[in-house]
Protein backbone atom coordinates (compact mmCIF):
# COMPACT_ATOMS: atom_id res chain seq x y z
CA UNK A 1 0.00 0.00 0.00
CA UNK A 2 1.30 3.49 -0.78
CA UNK A 3 1.59 5.96 1.79
CA UNK A 4 -0.24 8.01 0.46
CA UNK A 5 -2.80 5.95 0.21
CA UNK A 6 -2.32 4.47 3.62
CA UNK A 7 -2.35 8.32 5.03
CA UNK A 8 -5.54 8.81 3.50
CA UNK A 9 -7.18 5.74 5.47
CA UNK A 10 -6.04 7.01 8.69
CA UNK A 11 -7.46 10.61 7.69
CA UNK A 12 -10.85 8.77 7.02
CA UNK A 13 -10.71 5.72 9.69
CA UNK A 14 -9.11 7.41 12.35
CA UNK A 15 -7.99 4.49 15.31
CA UNK A 16 -5.51 1.85 14.37
CA UNK A 17 -5.71 3.08 11.11
CA UNK A 18 -3.65 6.37 12.04
CA UNK A 19 -1.07 4.10 14.29
CA UNK A 20 -0.29 1.98 11.72
CA UNK A 21 0.52 4.99 9.72
CA UNK A 22 2.40 6.72 11.87
CA UNK A 23 4.35 3.35 12.73
CA UNK A 24 5.45 3.40 9.13
CA UNK A 25 6.46 7.88 8.90
CA UNK A 26 8.33 6.75 11.90
CA UNK A 27 10.53 3.70 10.63
CA UNK A 28 11.10 6.46 7.90
CA UNK A 29 11.96 9.00 10.22
CA UNK A 30 14.29 6.59 12.06
CA UNK A 31 16.22 5.62 8.94
CA UNK A 32 16.47 9.41 7.69
CA UNK A 33 15.73 12.10 10.35
CA UNK A 34 15.75 14.69 8.38
CA UNK A 35 12.92 13.42 5.52
CA UNK A 36 10.63 16.22 5.06
CA UNK A 37 7.72 14.43 3.62
CA UNK A 38 7.71 12.29 6.29
CA UNK A 39 8.31 15.03 8.94
CA UNK A 40 5.01 16.98 7.05
CA UNK A 41 2.88 13.23 7.68
CA UNK A 42 3.87 12.61 10.83
CA UNK A 43 2.67 16.21 11.55
CA UNK A 44 -0.32 15.84 10.53
CA UNK A 45 -0.75 12.39 11.74
CA UNK A 46 -0.04 13.25 14.90
CA UNK A 47 -2.93 16.41 14.53
CA UNK A 48 -5.23 13.48 13.87
CA UNK A 49 -4.21 11.67 17.35
CA UNK A 50 -4.50 14.79 19.48
CA UNK A 51 -8.65 14.52 18.29
CA UNK A 52 -8.53 11.26 19.56
CA UNK A 53 -6.29 11.74 23.20
CA UNK A 54 -8.41 11.63 26.59
CA UNK A 55 -6.38 14.34 28.40
CA UNK A 56 -7.12 18.16 27.28
CA UNK A 57 -3.44 18.64 27.73
CA UNK A 58 -1.57 15.83 25.64
CA UNK A 59 -4.36 17.00 23.03
CA UNK A 60 -2.05 20.10 23.02
CA UNK A 61 0.87 18.73 22.82
CA UNK A 62 -0.13 16.30 19.82
CA UNK A 63 -1.32 19.52 17.53
CA UNK A 64 1.85 21.89 18.60
CA UNK A 65 4.16 19.00 18.02
CA UNK A 66 2.64 17.70 14.79
CA UNK A 67 1.92 21.66 13.61
CA UNK A 68 5.32 22.59 14.40
CA UNK A 69 6.85 19.40 12.12
CA UNK A 70 4.45 20.43 9.33
CA UNK A 71 6.02 24.43 9.17
CA UNK A 72 9.28 22.54 9.41
CA UNK A 73 8.57 20.67 6.44
CA UNK A 74 6.87 23.64 4.75
CA UNK A 75 10.38 25.57 5.56
CA UNK A 76 12.66 23.28 4.12
CA UNK A 77 10.45 21.99 1.56
CA UNK A 78 13.50 23.10 -1.10
CA UNK A 79 15.57 20.86 0.14
CA UNK A 80 12.87 17.51 0.44
CA UNK A 81 13.44 14.27 -1.66
CA UNK A 82 10.66 12.86 -2.96
CA UNK A 83 8.47 9.67 -2.32
CA UNK A 84 5.65 9.15 -4.52
CA UNK A 85 4.94 12.31 -6.06
CA UNK A 86 7.29 15.73 -6.35
CA UNK A 87 8.01 16.36 -2.40
CA UNK A 88 7.00 20.02 -2.83
CA UNK A 89 3.57 18.86 -3.84
CA UNK A 90 2.94 16.05 -0.99
CA UNK A 91 3.90 18.84 1.53
CA UNK A 92 1.50 21.09 0.62
CA UNK A 93 -1.42 18.90 0.01
CA UNK A 94 -0.39 17.58 3.78
CA UNK A 95 0.11 21.24 5.29
CA UNK A 96 -3.01 22.31 3.59
CA UNK A 97 -5.22 19.74 4.04
CA UNK A 98 -4.55 19.17 7.94
CA UNK A 99 -4.43 23.44 8.06
CA UNK A 100 -7.83 23.59 6.49
CA UNK A 101 -9.25 21.14 9.07
CA UNK A 102 -8.37 22.62 12.27
CA UNK A 103 -10.75 24.48 14.24
CA UNK A 104 -10.35 28.33 14.18
CA UNK A 105 -8.51 28.60 17.85
CA UNK A 106 -5.73 27.68 16.17
CA UNK A 107 -5.51 30.39 13.47
CA UNK A 108 -4.03 28.37 10.35
CA UNK A 109 -6.72 29.32 8.01
CA UNK A 110 -4.43 32.16 6.21
CA UNK A 111 -1.94 29.37 6.22
CA UNK A 112 -4.07 26.62 4.78
CA UNK A 113 -5.40 29.06 1.98
CA UNK A 114 -1.90 29.87 1.24
CA UNK A 115 -0.96 25.94 0.90
CA UNK A 116 -4.14 24.87 -1.62
CA UNK A 117 -3.37 27.72 -3.61
CA UNK A 118 0.02 26.39 -4.31
CA UNK A 119 -1.21 22.90 -4.38
CA UNK A 120 -3.59 23.83 -7.09
CA UNK A 121 -1.39 25.86 -8.91
CA UNK A 122 1.55 23.65 -8.84
CA UNK A 123 2.63 22.09 -12.15
CA UNK A 124 2.02 18.36 -10.34
CA UNK A 125 -1.72 19.16 -9.40
CA UNK A 126 -2.64 17.19 -11.81
CA UNK A 127 -0.68 14.04 -10.50
CA UNK A 128 -2.19 13.84 -7.65
CA UNK A 129 -5.12 11.30 -7.47
CA UNK A 130 -8.48 12.66 -8.45
CA UNK A 131 -9.69 11.90 -5.32
CA UNK A 132 -7.16 14.28 -3.45
CA UNK A 133 -7.82 16.78 -6.41
CA UNK A 134 -11.22 17.07 -5.75
CA UNK A 135 -10.71 17.65 -2.30
CA UNK A 136 -8.14 20.53 -2.80
CA UNK A 137 -10.49 22.60 -5.76
CA UNK A 138 -13.46 22.10 -2.96
CA UNK A 139 -11.74 23.48 0.12
CA UNK A 140 -10.22 26.15 -2.35
CA UNK A 141 -14.43 27.10 -3.05
CA UNK A 142 -15.13 26.83 0.25
CA UNK A 143 -12.93 29.62 1.14
CA UNK A 144 -13.71 31.46 -2.23
CA UNK A 145 -17.60 31.48 -0.61
CA UNK A 146 -16.46 32.55 2.98
CA UNK A 147 -14.77 35.18 0.99
CA UNK A 148 -18.22 36.48 -1.24
CA UNK A 149 -16.76 35.69 -4.36
CA UNK A 150 -19.90 33.32 -5.50
CA UNK A 151 -18.66 33.07 -8.96
CA UNK A 152 -15.39 31.48 -8.65
CA UNK A 153 -16.74 29.22 -5.10
CA UNK A 154 -18.92 27.63 -8.01
CA UNK A 155 -16.42 27.46 -10.71
CA UNK A 156 -13.95 25.75 -7.82
CA UNK A 157 -16.83 23.65 -6.99
CA UNK A 158 -17.82 22.75 -10.39
CA UNK A 159 -13.89 21.65 -11.45
CA UNK A 160 -14.09 19.42 -8.01
CA UNK A 161 -16.89 17.48 -8.89
CA UNK A 162 -15.82 16.70 -12.60
CA UNK A 163 -13.36 15.26 -10.81
CA UNK A 164 -14.34 13.51 -7.80
CA UNK A 165 -18.45 14.81 -7.27
CA UNK A 166 -18.29 12.54 -4.13
CA UNK A 167 -15.51 13.78 -2.56
CA UNK A 168 -16.23 17.48 -3.66
CA UNK A 169 -19.24 17.52 -2.39
CA UNK A 170 -18.47 16.49 1.11
CA UNK A 171 -15.12 18.30 1.38
CA UNK A 172 -17.13 21.35 0.65
CA UNK A 173 -20.11 20.66 3.07
CA UNK A 174 -17.54 19.88 5.78
CA UNK A 175 -15.56 23.35 5.33
CA UNK A 176 -18.66 25.59 4.77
Amino acid sequence: MSFITQYNKAVSQRGIAVQKALGTVEAILRSNPNDTVAMAYKGSLLTIVCGEALLPWNELKYVNVGLELIDKALATVATASSHELFAEIEILMVAGFTNSRLPAMFKREPMARQNISRLIAHESFKDLQSKLQAQALAIAAAYAKKDGDKSLAQRLLSKAEAVDAGVARSTYDEHT
